[in-house]
């Protein structure tokens, strides 16, 4: 898959840290920005202002036969990047689609707000 930028609409649910597959309530709507530099990709919140939220970083580790690519959300930045709105989480990214049709699922654990949660993306491109 080649490097690129968009806009993606999201279904936002929390979850549990046990179980972050499964949500624990209805989902909320959001617009993220996500980008992929070469193995690196980026998902942050497209706010109305035209600035993005806090940002999680995930690495490419697999690239499925079905053209599906996975990453793992980093607990850290990598050592060459800096960020001042890094959002330390770890969990699994996974995105798929053709362009102008791409589709992003994910779920992870974050303890950003002081005790751990959960959450889920799943999310589809948009103009």
């Amino acid at each position: 898959m080649a490097d690129f930028s968009i806009f993606m609409q999201n279904d936002l649910k929390f979850s549990e840290c046990t179980a972050p597959h499964l949500p624990v309530r209805d989902g909320t709507p959001e617009r993220l920005r996500v980008e992929l530099r070469g193995d690196l990709l980026t998902t942050a919140e497209a706010r109305k202002d035209g600035e993005t939220g806090s940002t999680i970083y995930a690495q490419r580790t697999l690239d499925l036969d079905d053209g599906q690519i996975t990453f793992m959300i980093l607990p850290k930045l990598p050592d060459e990047v800096v960020d001042n709105k890094f959002f330390p989480a770890i969990g699994t990214i996974v995105i798929g689609g053709a362009e102008g049709a791409r589709t992003m699922r994910a779920a992870g654990t974050d303890t950003n707000g002081g005790t751990c949660q959960g959450w889920i993306f799943n999310a589809r491109e948009t103009a």
